[in-house]
């Protein structure tokens, strides 16, 4: 039984050639502007990777963090990705 692989854009289903690596050039992807459409999200800031990453301990006690005077880690919501596009586009 072949494992079943599908474009992270578009969800359409690669063949057993559009999933080789060695045949599909745009692999994960199964074509050109799929590949482009990921690359402009991670760029617009849609994708993200955390500056950094806490001991579980600390995530477990937030409240130890603020009074050694360390921040939580912080998301950004839609809205503050919305507004950053808008200042970056003007």
């Amino acid at each position: 039984m072949g494992t079943h692989v599908k474009c992270p854009i578009c969800h359409k289903p690669l063949t057993k050639n559009a999933a080789s690596k060695k045949l599909n050039p745009f692999y994960p992807f199964c074509c050109e502007p799929c590949k482009l459409i990921d690359l402009g999200k991670w760029l617009d800031g849609e994708y993200g990777i955390s500056d950094s990453l806490l001991p579980d301990e600390s995530l477990n006690a937030p409240e130890e963090n603020a009074i050694k005077g360390e921040e939580e880690p912080r998301i950004r919501t839609d809205a503050e990705r919305n507004k950053r596009k808008r200042n970056t586009t003007s």
